[in-house]
């Protein structure tokens, strides 16, 4: 591994053997292994192996870019390999578990799996980033000397795009391209969705730094995304379930007992009875049929075709339905109860319990990090979660149960054929106010529900075609962000309100030490001397 000691008793580190070192551990984590491993074995092997000192010292004579960055971009590919194999076998425990039958994957190649690629593309970007904006910089920086002065002369505009501020993190975001490698599935719109949505995010935070919104009404905030998020999401529910959250509806549809209905019990087994989707398939159905009139049956036992045929999925919950219901719509949802307003008031009663339970347990996690500030001032932190808990409920009960009231409300304010299907837009637009409740710390709640509806929208375009994606369209949208987050982090690096984003672009662009910021700033003085 080393050659023969030197005259100070340090191994001397071959060549060979210092280069391999460099794509395998930085000098930190060589001096832990030394430290640790490597020190504590007999001497006849410790004294062949170079201390971390001698280890540094030799790094520091031959500093070497490309090792750095071919190995965090190796690390990186396998991080994610692994968390993608962990992931693979934790589902497969779980569907044994449940003793799910798991449906057939035809066998393909390891260096064309969905995991080898998306780890690939991954590294890639990584990779790509970090040389692209060290090449950049350095271009810069040498353009901006004294000695470049008749090369900026004959070409004035190639000069003023290559020595802009922007230039090496523009340029170096055109790395995102490798995400083509990537399967082009959900995953990767996830991905572009939620780069672009945290730059806007941190854009914004640069406006506000700058006083742009200093005079802002106090009322004004991100709780104001809600009310057209929870519109898209809440029309794509009902008509397009395969473009909505799968996580979502299973929650709307646990906290809607008052208007969702399960099978009675003493339902003899032969008889149908709709199930959540079917309700929610009725809703939408009623719709697009201009909500036809109620008849009750058990007014008029004798009446036919009281029932459209394309709603008979729905009719056991109609047909015993109260007969002072009016509407389809509230026959289906509140069968039991004639009063809209009743129902709305006992869906708080019985909801908010339930719901503070769930988001005392969920907010209980994760506190737990923190259990030393529980521990220093208890009474503090039992009221700030206490708050958290409280704020939560009402704001996600408020909306689900105004989602629901809204068809009622519309129903007795509107014609049966005033907007029948937009209408649910605006009654998710109504769910989305009580998020003004939530306005002081919810901003993370708003953020979430806003990339859920713009990767709805993504799904819903593809399905419809509203607007031309063009080819890699996702793509394309991850290298905006990531252009946006590099603008900003050369900006105003404290606008990055995510530690993990600026750690993130921190190792993106490599050894800030290696831009040469010295040069850069004499050829700014140079060049404005002309």
């Amino acid at each position: 591994m080393a050659a023969p000691a030197s005259k100070d008793g340090q191994a001397k580190i071959s060549p060979v053997a210092r280069r391999t070192l460099q794509y395998t551990l930085n000098e930190r984590e060589y001096a832990w292994l030394y430290r640790r491993l490597l020190k504590r074995l007999p001497k006849t092997v410790s004294g062949n192996v170079p201390s971390s000192s001698a280890y540094t010292t030799s790094l520091k004579k031959v500093p070497d870019f490309n090792a750095a960055t071919i190995r965090a971009s190796v690390r990186l590919f396998l991080a994610v390999q692994s968390a993608l194999k962990l992931y693979e076998f934790v589902l497969s425990k779980i569907s044994r578990r449940n003793q799910r039958q798991s449906r057939l994957v035809p066998k393909v190649p390891f260096w064309k799996s969905a995991g080898f690629r998306l780890s690939l593309s991954a590294s890639l970007v990584l990779f790509l980033h970090r040389l692209l904006h060290r090449f950049l910089s350095r271009l810069r920086a040498n353009l901006l000397t004294k000695d470049a002065t008749p090369f900026r002369k004959r070409n004035p505009r190639v000069s003023k795009v290559l020595t802009s501020r922007l230039t090496p993190a523009i340029g170096a975001s055109l790395a995102g391209y490798a995400l083509v490698v990537a399967p082009n599935n959900d995953f990767r719109v996830v991905i572009a969705i939620y780069v672009a949505s945290r730059a806007a995010e941190f854009g914004y935070n640069v406006l506000e730094a700058d006083g742009w919104f200093k005079n802002r009404p106090w009322w004004v905030g991100s709780w104001m995304l809600m009310p057209p998020v929870m519109g898209q999401l809440l029309h794509a529910f009902v008509f397009d379930r395969d473009c909505f959250p799968k996580g979502y509806g299973p929650f709307i549809m646990r906290f809607s007992s008052n208007y969702s209905h399960d099978r009675p019990e003493h339902l003899p087994s032969g008889l149908p009875w709709p199930n959540e989707d079917g309700i929610v398939e009725g809703l939408a159905t009623m719709s697009r049929l201009r909500y036809p009139p109620f008849v009750s049956p058990i007014l008029f036992p004798d009446a036919k075709n009281i029932m459209p045929p394309s709603l008979e999925a729905i009719s056991p919950v109609t047909s015993s339905a109260h007969p002072a219901i009016r509407s389809m719509s509230c026959a289906l949802l509140h069968p039991s109860e004639p009063s809209c307003l009743k129902t709305y008031a006992e869906y708080y009663i019985q909801t908010i319990p339930r719901l503070a339970r769930f988001f005392a347990i969920i907010y209980a996690i994760f506190a737990l990090p923190r259990y030393k500030r529980f521990i220093a001032d208890p009474s503090k932190e039992l009221n700030r979660l206490s708050k958290s808990v409280l704020l939560s409920t009402l704001s996600i009960s408020g909306s689900i149960g105004t989602a629901w009231a809204s068809v009622c409300l519309f129903q007795s304010l509107f014609s049966r054929n005033f907007l029948p299907t937009q209408r649910w837009f605006w009654g998710g637009f109504l769910s989305g106010l009580p998020a003004f409740i939530e306005r002081e710390h919810g901003q993370s709640h708003f953020f979430y529900a806003t990339r859920t509806s713009l990767e709805s929208l993504w799904k819903l375009n593809a399905k419809k075609g509203y607007w031309k994606q063009g080819k890699n369209g996702d793509v394309w949208l991850a290298i905006g962000g990531l252009m946006l987050l590099n603008a900003i982090y050369d900006y105003n690096v404290d606008a990055l309100s995510s530690g993990l984003f600026r750690r993130g672009l921190k190792i993106a662009r490599g050894d800030p030490a290696e831009t040469s910021s010295s040069e850069v700033e004499k050829g700014k003085s140079e060049t404005s001397k002309r």
